[in-house]
């Protein structure tokens, strides 16, 4: 514990003689928060328009299949861009992911405990909310998860968790967080923007234009 606390003690003051430095702003971390919902929204929009022009009818529902592919792109998209901006600031991709190999089986374990929890958690207000709008619980996760070819199922499967455990909790809490609580002197706004950040972002993954399931997915 106190190894953990020494070197979260040690990255926030790096960071704050670079925000002193005047290498890290209100900008770039503002940014990293929006950046995912915007390219998820990118990312669909191309392949709407890519059905669109190849005459597909409904081009945005055809699009929201594809969202476990397309997210992809937006998730290398996102990592490219957070190597640059720590490039620019003096620092790099690993400072953000420190492992102590003396607690890393602890560690693994209260992470499947904390991902069992969490989907459970969200499993029943989903399915509580889902019929509260709809009448039905599995209408909301039947708007999200569609078929697709099995070649874009099995690239899904193999890319969509790589890319997204190398980009979205690192922009978020490894990049985005530290530094606005520095900026603002206040971790509770930095969690709370960050936090709603990635929240928004599902409503977008896949969008569709419908307040139900806008709010469902919210």
């Amino acid at each position: 514990m106190t190894i953990a606390t020494d070197t979260r003690t040690a990255s926030l003051a790096i960071l704050s003689e670079r925000i002193s430095a005047g290498r890290i702003g209100w900008g770039a971390p503002l940014v990293m928060v929006a950046i995912r919902t915007l390219l998820f929204l990118a990312w669909q929009g191309g392949a709407a328009a890519l059905f669109a022009m190849t005459g597909v009818p409904h081009p945005l529902a055809a699009s929201a299949a594809w969202w476990p592919v397309t997210i992809v792109g937006a998730n290398l998209m996102t990592l490219a861009v957070l190597l640059r901006l720590l490039h620019r600031e003096g620092g790099r991709y690993r400072e953000m992911i420190r492992i102590d190999r003396r607690t890393s089986g602890r560690d693994l374990l209260a992470v499947l405990g904390v991902t069992l929890f969490a989907g459970l958690a969200a499993t029943m207000p989903g399915t509580l909310v889902s019929m509260a709008l709809w009448g039905d619980p599995m209408t909301g996760s039947e708007m999200v998860f569609r078929p697709v070819p099995l070649w874009a199922a099995a690239f899904a499967l193999v890319a969509f968790p790589v890319t997204i455990a190398l980009s979205e909790l690192p922009t978020y809490f490894g990049y985005a967080m530290p530094r606005l609580a520095l900026l603002s002197g206040r971790w509770w706004l930095a969690i709370l923007i960050t936090a709603g950040g990635l929240a928004v972002q599902h409503c977008a993954l896949p969008f569709l234009p419908d307040w139900r399931f806008l709010l469902w997915r919210g």
